[in-house]
């Protein structure tokens, strides 16, 4: 029995597409989550776009596998920054509640 994905792949490119607008649409609030010495309007644009790149390539079977690995590989470069954000004192996304 073979899997059929496509649909998830579908939703994922079209997530990854909506999430690189937001991107040019509200870059400051991405730059809470950069750290300072970093630049962040550069990597805001640039995380932007390549998140549109790669999520549009989900639609075409000619650039899948790149279009894939592409977004694997933005996850997981993400996943630092995230992890700094959470032991923040104060972090920039998520709960702002009174940390245990």
């Amino acid at each position: 029995m073979k899997l059929n994905t496509t649909w998830l792949r579908n939703i994922l490119g079209v997530l990854m597409i909506l999430a690189g607008i937001q991107h040019f649409r509200d870059p400051a609030m991405y730059g809470p989550i950069i750290p300072d010495a970093l630049p962040k309007d550069l990597i805001t644009y640039i995380s932007g776009a390549v998140e549109i790149l790669f999520g549009a390539g989900l639609f075409f079977r000619r650039v899948l596998l790149m279009a894939s690995m592409g977004v694997l590989i933005l996850m997981i470069g993400f996943l630092p920054l995230h992890l700094w954000d959470v032991f923040r004192d104060e972090p920039a996304m998520g709960s702002q509640g009174k940390r245990i």
